[in-house]
């Protein structure tokens, strides 16, 4: 901030606010997400300035028996000339709405270098992102005993990252580069990489691809961390196990009731709003429009809005939202309006209103 200001002093000062906002905008810089939603951290990290990864940092973490990693899915770009530009602004958006990995932090190990970033996904998840080249590769872990399936964990991270990268493209007007999802084993790049088509692993249900670790089979379950599977329809989680709740499951929740549960959402705000079917143009507007606000009325805000577009927040979809992303449900009873009806009144205009012509006024 105090090399900001020396490089701006003479001209620019007096219109700081906006050209931070501007460089923001445009991915040059980010301010990374603080550990207290509430609290806006003072600096930048400016990704094209930061030092070259060695992946091999974060091996003392993958190593350990009790990581579960997923499958990786590989981004490649069918032209072969990406520019690293491209790489730094997808690191400045990614930083700038996922926390930093710090829990692992021994000694040397950083979590943001140049195209390389270890972040939290949500409570119960961690991702690490490798760019090189033409191609980003994202890798999700957590620390679990638990072996069990990982199916659909990254299908929402997903989503988010590949707006994400679209956006950068049009802003930069490169919309028109394509690209195509692999899977791997490896979150590293080396030489000898043979990496599975997603295409071609749904026609052949499984494929060998190679690493500098060895070669693995890759099935239908490594694909569906990453892509939903049609032929399974949506399970329960199972997550309401009050009465109090199981009453009202169906209903939406109030106004009320959303500014309340907003307070419980904290990090994993976008993996949880986008399990509520939120776009995420929807969520990127609503945080922007309303940066002035505080975290959680900037939640508010998104939810109210979802409600207004008729998108059901409904008791059960927020307790099932938050099971997902290791937030706890059982916090939802503690919401409710104790007086109010159970059908949700959305204060809409009277159709006669509605139907009124505008006056030239």
């Amino acid at each position: 901030m105090e090399f900001i200001t020396q490089l701006w002093e003479e001209r620019f000062l007096e219109d700081k606010e906006a050209l931070y906002i501007v460089l923001e905008t445009l991915s040059l810089v980010a301010k990374p997400t603080s550990d207290d939603p509430n609290v806006e951290v003072d600096y930048f990290i400016v990704p094209s300035m930061l030092q070259t990864a060695n992946p091999e940092v974060i091996h003392h973490v993958l190593d350990d028996p009790d990581t579960v990693t997923t499958s990786t899915l590989c981004l490649k770009f069918n032209n072969p000339f990406i520019p690293q530009a491209v790489w730094d602004k997808m690191i400045a958006s990614c930083i700038h709405r996922f926390q930093r990995l710090d829990e692992y932090d021994q000694g040397c190990f950083k979590s943001i270098y140049r195209g390389f970033a270890c972040l939290t996904v949500d409570c119960l998840w961690n991702m690490i992102i490798n760019c090189r080249d033409n191609a980003m590769k994202i890798t999700m872990f957590r620390k679990d005993t638990d072996k069990s399936s990982t199916t659909g964990a990254g299908v929402n991270l997903l989503y988010i990252l590949e707006f994400l990268l679209r956006h950068i493209l049009e802003s930069n007007h490169q919309s028109h580069l394509g690209f195509q999802f692999y899977l791997h084993s490896d979150f590293r790049f080396t030489s000898g990489d043979k990496m599975v088509k997603v295409d071609d692993l749904r026609q052949k249900l499984r494929l060998q691809s190679f690493s500098s670790n060895g070669n693995r089979w890759l099935d239908m379950d490594d694909l569906h961390v990453w892509f939903k599977d049609p032929d399974k329809k949506a399970e329960q989680t199972g997550t309401r196990q009050t009465n109090s709740a199981n009453a009202v499951s169906d209903r939406n929740l109030s106004f009320k009731e959303i500014g309340r549960v907003s307070g419980y959402i904290g990090k994993s705000y976008q993996m949880f709003l986008v399990e509520l079917n939120c776009r995420m143009e929807t969520l990127e507007q609503g945080m922007e429009e309303n940066r002035h606000l505080a975290f959680r009325s900037r939640i508010t805000k998104v939810l109210i809005k979802l409600q207004k577009m008729k998108r059901d927040i409904t008791v059960s979809s927020v307790a099932d939202a938050m099971s997902l992303h290791g937030m706890d449900p059982s916090t939802i009873p503690t919401i409710f309006d104790c007086n109010r009806a159970t059908v949700f009144k959305d204060g809409s205009l009277p159709e006669g209103w509605v139907q009124t012509r505008l006056s030239v006024k």
